[in-house]
């Protein structure tokens, strides 16, 4: 299978589970992954940015001062990702 249809291929996939979607947050790709959201928060606090698909990184301020940041996946990137 050549890499575009696999491509082609988890796109369909990843539309299936979340129908009319482009962008996905952080746990919508570990459940496309098939890992869970604690494996997702290790490689990100590990920096093992080669385990994840291209994202962008948004820190967001909440009440108190408290920092959280905002995971998005082009689902295309994700669809690159896995069908290498």
């Amino acid at each position: 299978m050549k890499n575009e249809e696999k491509m082609q291929l988890m796109i369909n996939e990843i539309k299936s589970l979340y129908p009319n979607k482009i962008i996905l947050n952080g746990s919508q790709v570990s459940k496309v992954l098939g890992i869970s959201t604690r494996t997702f928060s290790r490689f990100i606090s590990a920096k093992a940015w080669d385990k994840l698909p291209k994202f962008r990184c948004e820190e967001i301020e909440r009440k108190g001062d408290i920092k959280n940041n905002k995971y998005q996946f082009n689902i295309f990137d994700v669809a690159e990702f896995l069908s290498k």
